[in-house]
């Protein structure tokens, strides 16, 4: 026996305060496993359920030794044990049997006389709890053998207590979730630092580093369900009535969880280490494909939730996922690298920029949505990502980043191959990509495009020359005098560009306005037919047209419709509908993350350019 310090170990060699344990704990083991039908009535030492209940509190009753007995003993005095420590090995025996006989017991229907038995075993959890607050890997109070390799034992079994406590003692569960909300503390640690925690080697037979992991998944998923079903009755709850109710419960769950968000990576610097720590671990494929799943599952659930959720994802969380995703092709998962594409998906909308939907095309996401596309090619989750890079290149800095890492395979859209009509998603995403970027180097990088482009002070006079454009996006000018006059006439007042072009605070900028004012121009010159049929329809109307410019998936990526002005948002910056209609205006659409923006553009088109093609 080792020679650390416990209070425990010093009693025991003084007077064996547990030298009926070895007995008494086969023999609840044994009752246990005849009460959840593991074992035959006529093959252990009950006869029947009520018998079993009747020896078990026999054994819990016992005045000198107890079962399970250890969990009361103090922690030790030095505040550390080795992990070949003789008191370690008999309280994890402990509570790996403690909490067997409470699942046994609360899924008994009827407990009839023993009914207090329920009661005696929830009342022991806070002693249990204490053991695994003890054995937690992050405090260091479990030291490796001295003169023996880490059998890593205290970790495997902790993974197993816990994973016993939310699965099948749901009951119990339940209470300690109410009164003891901060035993979920070491739960979420064990779960958010398992890189750290485990050796990605197997270093010894006897310990499974995946087989651990996987368990630690499913302690956090069983957790979830637990909060998500926590209105639903149960066998185990029996007539007791929940102090909380299922918000309740969701905001405690949150709540712990957010304990560990700290800094501006929040979450997504774990799940970072998390992904990169399982794309480099060897796994046979009986366990990949449960971990790998419930992986996924899990971070998708915890950022769905809107306080968990970043503006602008870490860019180590992003090429993780990447990683992640390329790892399950690599290994023929292809199911798997889908839901690293959802994961994509679900932070680009997250914020209201798209910020993260760049850093996500640099990590490398539009590559893993063509490899995981490759064989399901019609995918939902295929289908979101690429309906949301299609939506995105319509912002110049998108499109710009696009070509920096794709820009190789880039061709003019004249000379594209196949049929961009009939593309697959991604394929369609590239098509799209090659139409606007040809548009972009024909007009936009080369400072053309703008001639269009009307000045904002009307009163004149004018100059022909270059374009000046104001800070804020929504003011062209001739000449450096009409904006000085168109300033003084009340621009002032209506600038936004003190927060930025546009007045959105920096979400997009000078350079992406310049290039939807060019891009709607050229769509609308084309004279599309739906565009012309639709201006003189409700011109006809006696109607105020607007047609309207926005992205789409579908090739070219760019679609123009035509509305009516009736209770317009924008009814300050049209004509007075009082007034002779003669001019379409133009409206464009951008959606940035989650949120869709539009404005009315400074140029119109006269009526009379419609009717010369009608």
């Amino acid at each position: 026996m080792s020679r650390a310090g416990s209070n425990h170990a010093a009693r025991h060699l003084a007077r064996n305060p547990h030298r009926n344990h070895d007995v008494y704990i086969r023999r609840v083991h044994d009752l246990g496993l005849q009460l959840n039908g593991e074992r035959d009535w006529a093959a252990g030492p009950a006869s029947n359920p009520r018998d079993a209940l009747s020896k078990i509190r026999a054994l819990m009753n016992d005045r000198i030794d107890p079962v399970f007995s250890s969990l009361f003993d103090d922690l030790p005095e030095s505040g550390y044990l080795l992990e070949d420590d003789d008191v370690v090995g008999v309280v994890l025996e402990d509570l790996d049997r403690f909490s067997m006989i409470c699942e046994a017991v609360c899924n008994v229907a009827d407990l009839g006389p023993y009914s207090d038995l329920d009661d005696k075993l929830y009342a022991m959890w806070p002693h249990a709890l204490k053991w695994l607050a003890f054995f937690h890997p992050g405090d260091g109070r479990i030291r490796p053998p001295t003169t023996a390799p880490n059998l890593h034992l205290v970790l495997t079994n902790l993974a197993l207590v816990y994973l016993s406590m939310f699965q099948a003692n749901r009951g119990h569960a339940e209470r300690l979730f109410v009164e003891r909300p901060d035993m979920l503390h070491p739960v979420f640690d064990l779960w958010l630092h398992f890189p750290r925690y485990v050796p990605p080697v197997a270093r010894q037979p006897e310990f499974d580093p995946v087989d651990t992991i996987h368990n630690i998944l499913n302690v956090i998923s069983y957790m979830h369900n637990l909060v998500a079903g926590w209105d639903h009755p149960h066998v185990q709850r029996r007539s007791r009535k929940m102090p909380i109710n299922k918000d309740d419960a969701r905001d405690l769950f949150i709540r712990e969880l957010q304990r560990h968000a700290r800094g501006k990576g929040g979450l997504h610097v774990h799940f970072a280490k998390q992904n990169q720590y399982l794309a480099e671990l060897p796994m046979p494929p009986r366990l990949a494909d449960q971990v790998w799943y419930i992986h996924f599952q899990l971070q998708t659930e915890v950022l769905n939730l809107p306080m968990f959720r970043l503006d602008v994802s870490p860019r180590s969380f992003l090429r993780s996922v990447v990683s992640a995703g390329e790892c399950c092709i690599e290994r023929g998962m292809h199911t798997y690298a889908l839901r690293a594409v959802d994961i994509i998906s679900l932070v680009c909308e997250a914020g209201g920029n798209n910020r993260t939907l760049i850093r996500s095309i640099e990590a490398g996401a539009y590559t893993l949505l063509s490899n995981a596309g490759e064989v399901l090619k019609e995918d939902r989750s295929v289908a979101a990502l690429s309906h949301r890079i299609s939506l995105g290149i319509a912002q110049q800095s998108v499109l710009r980043a696009f070509h920096r890492i794709h820009g190789d395979r880039f061709v003019s859209s004249d000379k594209l191959p196949g049929d961009p009509t009939r593309a697959t998603y991604a394929e369609t995403v590239f098509y799209n990509y090659c139409y606007r970027y040809t548009l972009y180097a024909a007009v936009c990088k080369k400072g053309a495009g703008l001639a269009h482009m009307p000045c904002s002070n009307e009163t004149g006079p004018h100059v022909r020359g270059g374009v000046r454009v104001c800070p804020c996006g929504e003011g062209f000018y001739c000449s450096k005098e009409c904006q000085r006059k168109h300033w003084r006439a009340g621009h002032r007042t209506n600038c936004c560009a003190a927060d930025g072009p546009w007045g959105l605070h920096g979400l997009i900028s000078l350079g992406d306005i310049l290039y939807l004012n060019v891009e709607a121009n050229l769509c609308i010159r084309q004279r599309p037919p739906a565009v012309v049929s639709g201006v003189l329809e409700v011109y006809r109307q006696g109607r105020q047209p607007i047609i309207v410019i926005e992205a789409i998936q579908e090739y070219p990526g760019t679609y123009a419709s035509v509305r009516s002005f009736e209770d317009d948002v924008f009814a300050a910056l049209l004509a007075d509908p009082t007034e002779p209609i003669h001019e379409a205006f133009i409206e464009v659409r951008i959606t940035l993350g989650r949120t869709r923006h539009a404005r009315i553009l400074p140029f119109k088109y006269d009526i009379a350019y419609f009717t010369k093609t009608a």
